[in-house]
């Protein structure tokens, strides 16, 4: 009788846990919040040309040490490198794959993903609407430092300019 119960327990745990996961999927994600100094910050709206652009980026805030930006990810972006800098990249809505040096990484919401200088890296959005991310970069951000580099022995991603 008591191992009953018990499996009885167990099955409603069970569903207790796994319900709200499953159908959390269900509904349309909201994008994660960016909290910053000044309380939570509102949405950005995109413009048309940036809603039509493969990357649209917006600077959120500067100081000497870091940049803040909102990224969108509408396409791929050029494999690159950053001599100078660091980038923490938060996901906080859509999906992308990172190409980080030879590794590969399938990014959703909630990811982080840590980019240290002079490493080969570059994104493609893999989501409808696209992947949209919070970037920080150490030092700050002055738009100079990106690198373009060839990659050998394979297809360049799709790269759409306007």
């Amino acid at each position: 009788m008591a191992f009953g119960k018990q499996k009885t327990f167990l099955e409603v745990t069970r569903l207790l846990v796994w319900a709200p996961l499953l159908f959390s999927s269900c509904a349309a994600a909201k994008p994660g919040r960016i909290i910053g100094p000044v309380g939570v910050m509102p949405p950005i709206q995109w413009t048309r040309e940036e809603q039509a652009s493969d990357l649209a980026i917006r600077t959120l805030r500067k100081t000497e040490d870091a940049s803040f930006h909102r990224i969108r990810l509408g396409g791929s972006e050029e494999p690159h490198i950053h001599k100078t800098h660091d980038v923490a990249v938060f996901v906080l809505s859509g999906e992308a794959l990172l190409r980080l040096g030879k590794k590969t990484y399938e990014l959703k919401k909630g990811d982080v993903a840590e980019i240290p200088r002079n490493k080969l890296h570059w994104a493609e959005n893999l989501s409808d609407p696209p992947c949209e991310v919070y970037a920080v970069f150490t030092p700050a951000f002055d738009g100079e430092d990106y690198h373009p580099v060839e990659r050998s022995g394979g297809l360049r991603p799709r790269i759409v300019r306007n």
